[in-house]
Parts: C-alpha cells; structure tokens; sequence
C-alpha cells in the first residue's frame, strides 16, 4: 500500500468512516510492518493520544468486536 493511500485512509477513519475503520483494523491483523504500523494507530486513536472523531473509539471498538465473532466462529 502505498504511503498516500494509506494518508488517504487514515484520513477516512480520523473522520469516523465505519467501512475504513474496518479495513484498517483488518491491516493490523498483518504480521508486517504495515500491520504494526497500523496497530500502533489505531490504538492511539482508540486511546486519544491520536485525535478522531469523537465516538472513534465506540467505531474501532465495534470493528474489533466483529472480526473477534468472526475468528471465533471460524475456529469453533
């Protein structure tokens, strides 16, 4: 992915956009550094230290929980 569609998508999500919240907490699931780099952001946005909009962290936390059901129905 390259660095501006990556700005571009982390634009999205600081503005509260659901289907970029989900594809970036899909990106966290990579064992590269993308997928740490993306990890790192999203977490300070659920935290605050990284400012969004101001129910991102209700969105991130709501993406997180469907790909949690997800895997967990995919391994039972």
């Amino acid at each position: 992915m390259s660095d501006e569609a990556l700005a571009l998508l982390i634009g999205e999500v600081e503005n509260g956009n659901q289907n970029c919240i989900d594809l970036l907490c899909n990106l966290a699931l990579r064992n590269d550094d993308l997928g740490h780099k993306v990890e790192k952001l999203l977490f300070d946005l659920f935290s605050g230290k990284r400012s969004g909009s101001p129910d991102i962290d209700k969105k991130i936390n709501q993406a997180c929980l469907v790909l949690h059901q997800i895997a967990n129905n995919d391994i039972t």
